[in-house]
């Protein structure tokens, strides 16, 4: 399966047009879990799909999207600290949000 547009954690905003497929790669920072699976805010607009080529190593979360119709979808996903059984750990979250303007 080939993409027609990619993101990564650095990215924040993008356009792609209405048939096109977007697939996101996360990575974990040092300390951090694995990123939450992303989700679309309108599956309507940005489906999941499956990329059945898609093997991530560890650390990296992996995620494929098809825009179906025009709009502003946010795509997000979170991750928390890695911590070891037993060990106090911090309470807090990363959040990755990324802008998908959809055009026809």
């Amino acid at each position: 399966m080939s993409f027609d547009v990619a993101a990564t954690n650095t990215d924040h905003a993008l356009t792609m047009h209405v048939g096109q497929k977007l697939e996101v790669v996360l990575r974990a920072a040092p300390g951090m879990a694995s990123w939450s699976h992303p989700v679309a805010s309108d599956q309507s607009a940005l489906a999941p799909i499956v990329d059945p080529a898609a093997t991530a190593a560890r650390g990296v979360t992996l995620a494929a999207f098809e825009a179906r119709k025009a709009g502003d979808v946010t795509v997000s996903a979170n991750a928390g600290a890695s911590c070891s059984p037993g060990q106090a750990c911090p309470m807090f979250l990363a959040v990755y949000s990324l802008k998908v303007t959809i055009t026809p």
